[in-house]
C-alpha cells in the first residue's frame, strides 16, 4: 500500500490538472457543499492506481458522518479505531477524530457524504446517538428511495438559486430517511438476497394479474415472505409499496389500452381490475391530469 502525507496529498489535490495527483497515481473529483454551518454536503470520485493511506491531519472532525458509498471503498482510523465504508451501502458514524488517516482502495470510487456537527446533532438526534465518540452506529444497504434522492441530488446544478433550493430539500430528506431507520427500527427491514428474490417475484405476480391481484395476505404466501417484510421490505427494494406498484401498472395499461385500443372507458376500467367506471376516471385524471374520454378523442373511433 502506498502512503502518503496528508500535506502532500492536499498540495498535489490543490495544484492539480484535470484532478490528477502527479506521482500518486490517484485522479479525483469532488464537489463541496456548506448548507449551513452545521451541515456540509460532499460528492466525490476517485480513482486510484495502487491502495493509498493517507496519513496525518486529513479530517479534524466531531460530529456525524452519512456516507453513501456508490463505488469501491475507503475507510477512517484513527488511535480510537477504524470505519469500513463499502460500496452499496449507506453508513452513519460518530466521529470525534482531532486526526485520522484515510485509506482509498485502489479502483474506482465514488461516494456522497453528509457532515453534521455536534450542535446539530445535540439540538436534533442527541437521543439516538451517542456524541463525542467515534463509533461505527448504523450500516444498510441503500434503500431504493434514497438510490432515487442521490441521483436527483447528482443532476442538481447548486449554483442556480432555484435547483439549490431543492437540492437542500432533498439532502434535509436524505438525512431524515436515515434517521428514521434508527429511530423506528421496527419499520424497517434487513433483506439478504432471498428475500429480494422473493420481493422481486411479487412484484412479477402482481404485474401479471392486475384484474385480479392477490391479497397481501395471499401474497405473502405465495411467496413465502411474512405480511410485514413484505410490506415494508417492497417499499424498502422498490421505492413504493405493494398498492402503489399496482395502481402504477393499471394506470400505465390503461393509457395503453386508451390509445391503442378500440375498448371503451367501461371496458378498460374492468380490464385493469376497477370494479366502479368512475372511480377508475377518477383515479388516473389524479394521475396523468386529464380525463379518459379527453384522450379517446385523439382515436379513429370515439365511443
Amino acid at each position: 500500500m502506498r502512503t502518503v502525507s496528508a500535506d502532500v496529498f492536499m498540495d498535489k489535490f490543490n495544484s492539480s490538472e484535470d484532478g490528477v495527483l502527479a506521482g500518486l497515481g490517484v485522479k479525483i473529483r469532488a464537489k463541496n457543499i456548506a448548507l449551513s454551518d452545521e451541515i456540509a454536503f460532499g460528492a466525490i470520485k476517485m480513482d486510484a492506481k495502487d491502495d493509498t493511506k493517507i496519513v496525518g491531519d486529513f479530517h479534524a472532525l466531531r460530529g456525524c458522518f452519512i456516507n453513501f458509498t456508490l463505488q469501491g471503498g475507503i475507510s477512517l482510523s484513527s488511535a480510537n479505531g477504524k470505519i469500513e465504508y463499502k460500496s452499496g451501502l449507506s453508513t452513519i458514524s460518530s466521529v470525534d477524530l482531532p486526526s485520522s488517516d484515510q485509506e482509498i482502495y485502489g479502483g474506482a470510487h465514488a461516494g456522497i457524504n453528509l457532515f453534521l456537527e455536534n450542535s446539530f446533532m445535540s439540538a436534533n438526534f442527541g437521543d439516538l446517538i451517542e456524541l463525542g465518540a467515534n463509533k461505527l452506529v448504523s450500516q444498510n444497504d441503500t434503500c431504493a428511495v434514497n438510490k432515487i434522492l442521490l441521483n436527483q441530488i447528482l443532476s442538481l446544478n447548486a449554483e442556480e438559486p432555484l435547483e439549490r433550493l431543492l437540492l437542500e430539500s432533498k439532502i434535509l430528506e436524505l438525512i431524515y430517511n436515515e434517521f428514521s431507520r434508527l429511530k423506528y427500527p421496527n419499520k424497517h427491514v434487513i433483506l439478504d438476497e432471498a428475500d429480494k428474490n422473493a420481493l422481486q417475484k411479487a412484484r412479477q405476480i402482481l404485474s401479471m394479474d392486475i384484474k385480479n391481484p392477490p391479497s397481501i395476505k395471499e401474497l405473502s404466501k405465495q411467496v413465502r415472505l411474512n405480511e410485514f417484510k413484505l410490506k415494508v421490505g417492497f417499499k424498502s427494494l422498490f421505492g413504493q409499496t405493494p398498492y402503489e406498484f399496482l395502481r402504477e401498472e393499471r394506470m400505465k395499461r390503461a393509457l395503453a389500452m386508451l390509445q391503442g385500443s378500440e375498448l371503451n372507458i367501461a371496458e378498460i376500467s374492468a380490464a385493469t381490475g376497477f370494479k366502479n367506471q368512475s372511480h377508475f376516471s377518477k383515479l388516473f385524471c389524479d394521475y396523468y391530469g386529464t380525463a379518459p374520454k379527453n384522450l379517446m378523442k385523439n382515436r379513429k373511433y370515439y365511443y
